[in-house]
């Protein structure tokens, strides 16, 4: 072999030699930086990574997504002949303020009249006079002071979802606890752009502009409650900040509950007493039988 053709060879080796250790770079802007099974190939239209040979087993990738505003790094797992479809998910969580005094609730209350409605149907009333409402605004106000919530957001490709999750801490269980919320129409136009979730609450659309009421027959001392709002469209994560507090409304007490308490407590003070007055049946007896025992030798000796 002469000089010139190992010259030619040296070069062909090189270029395959780049070619095998330089990755290019995906025309969708995911580039692919390693892999733990196979290899990947980015599908320009939609970003997922499909695995070209597939194994029994699943796969881990680490990428770079080059394409969006600011870069991040994560894993898609999958398994099978099919691929891991990556997605970039951000998530916010802020604290909410539920007390409100008694006046603030009242107002709220007063000049909605549409909510007035939804209040009367779910507390099983025919009228809601303004004594009522006082009475209503009152407790409510009580019991607000009882409930600590935040609000969270999940923001992924063409979703969000967000959510309240509250708890109650109340020594008292509510009857007829009702949260009232609205949602901003920067998340939503419509109530018909939303799907609610509300876990054992009964859900009344006050407003397609979109305000919610959520009933929820009791509440009892540490229990947590979470309502979710998701639509089909990816919104910036700051959004969670334009939601108001929620509104808590109390239907009543449960006398029955502090009652069947107190019931319970009732057996256990009786069994503590009743050791107490055996004891002084025990000391009485003696005393008779000393002054019988004592009258008899009495007799004797005299």
């Amino acid at each position: 072999m002469n000089l010139k053709t190992k010259a030619i060879l040296s070069v062909v080796l090189l270029g395959l030699s780049a070619l095998i250790l330089i990755k290019p770079e995906a025309a969708s802007g995911w580039a692919v930086v390693s892999d733990s099974n196979g290899t990947f190939t980015t599908n320009p239209n939609n970003g997922n990574l499909s695995q070209d040979i597939p194994t029994a087993s699943g796969f881990n990738v680490t990428f770079n997504a080059a394409s969006n505003t600011t870069n991040s790094s994560g894993s898609s797992a999958g398994s099978g002949s099919g691929g891991g479809a990556v997605t970039n998910t951000t998530t916010n969580t802020v604290t909410v303020d539920e007390k409100k005094d008694k006046n603030e609730i009242k107002g709220i209350i007063q000049q909605d009249k549409k909510l007035q409605d939804a209040i009367k149907s779910m507390l099983g009333l025919t009228e809601l006079s303004d004594k009522k409402i006082d009475e209503i605004a009152e407790l409510s106000s009580e019991v607000s002071k009882s409930v600590t919530g935040s609000r969270s957001i999940s923001v992924s490709a063409g979703a969000t979802t967000l959510s309240y999750a509250f708890v109650y801490t109340g020594d008292q269980t509510v009857n007829k606890f009702i949260v009232y919320d609205t949602v901003p129409k920067s998340v939503a136009a419509s109530s018909d752009d939303i799907t609610v979730i509300a876990g054992g609450a009964t859900v009344n659309v006050i407003e397609k502009d979109p305000a919610f009421l959520f009933a929820y027959p009791t509440i009892a001392k540490g229990e947590s409650k979470t309502i979710s709002y998701s639509v089909n469209k990816q919104l910036n994560k700051s959004v969670i900040n334009s939601f108001s507090a929620p509104v808590i409304i109390a239907g009543g007490i449960v006398e029955g509950a502090q009652t069947q308490q107190n019931a319970s407590q009732a057996p256990n003070q009786a069994q503590t007493e009743t050791p107490k007055s055996g004891n002084i049946l025990i000391v009485a007896f003696a005393i008779i039988v000393a002054i019988v025992i004592g009258y008899y030798f009495f007799k004797r000796t005299h």
